[in-house]
Parts: structure tokens; sequence; C-alpha cells
């Protein structure tokens, strides 16, 4: 059984960043920057945030650059423009291709989870009562089983 709290789901940076976001209930661009593991130190690391955007778990709640953020974009081009706007304000170039920030993004661009986020926390919670609740019953038909067992050899 997997504790969501504690055990191997927490390992997963895409897990740590969406449990963290629905518990504050926003967490900033850089606040994010700062929980992922930067192996690559490019894109590549905002993979696991881009891949929550894109799947709706978590929303922006920035509108200058909602057409770039289109519901239908892949991961790669959102974890581009994630990483593009990390860069601070200014004009950069990254792999060939331009980006104006017009605010720092790590302080402005916040993130916030969706209602699809909070089913999904109280479904892992359901599921969670339900595997202990049959555990339960389990180890409950086990005990009364053993006993009626242990009561009818010796009656008989």
């Amino acid at each position: 059984m997997l504790d969501y709290n504690n055990g191997a789901l927490m390992k997963l940076p895409a897990f740590k960043i969406i449990k963290t976001i629905s518990e504050k209930r926003e967490l900033t661009l850089g606040e994010v920057n700062q929980m992922l593991f930067h192996k690559f130190n490019d894109h590549r690391d905002f993979y696991p945030i881009a891949t929550l955007y894109t799947a709706g778990y978590i929303d922006t709640n920035t509108n200058n650059r909602k057409s770039d953020l289109g519901a239908n974009s892949k991961n790669e081009e959102v974890a581009r423009l994630f990483h593009a706007m990390t860069f601070g304000k200014g004009e950069f170039a990254y792999e060939n291709r331009g980006y104006i920030n017009d605010v720092d993004f790590n302080k402005e661009l916040k993130f916030s989870c969706t209602a699809k986020t909070d089913l999904f926390f109280t479904e892992m919670k359901a599921k969670r009562k339900d595997r202990i609740i049959t555990i339960a019953i389990g180890i409950l038909i086990a005990i009364i089983s053993s006993a009626l067992t242990n009561l009818f050899r010796t009656l008989f």
C-alpha cells in the first residue's frame, strides 16, 4: 500500500509538486522551480510541471501567455516556456526561439490546483480508507474462522 504523504509517490517530482500546491493552494514559478530536481539544467527539468499543466491538474494566473499555454499544447512546448519564464525579466533566446518576459515570472506566475486535483486527492483518500477497511475485515474474518475451527475441533 502506498502512503501518499510519505511513501513512494512522494519521490515522484510531479506528485510532490501537486501535493504542495494542493496544500498551499498557490505556488509561484520560483517556488516550483526550487522543488524540481535539476538534472539537465534546461527545459527537460520542467516536464513534471508541464505534464501537470497540460493534464489539467494545475492552472496559472497569467493571461498574457495563455495563448502560448493552450490546452492542446504539447508538454515539450510548455516545458520550454516555463523554463524560459524562469530567466527573469527581459528578452531571451533559448534554442533558436525568442522570449520576452515583461515581468519576473518567478514571482508573478502563480500555479493553483484545479477541481481535478481536489478530486484526485479525495479519490486517493477514499481508496486508502477502502484498503484499510478491507484489511481489517480480512483480519477479522481470519480471527473468527480460526476461532470457529478451534471450537469445532474441541467439540468433535
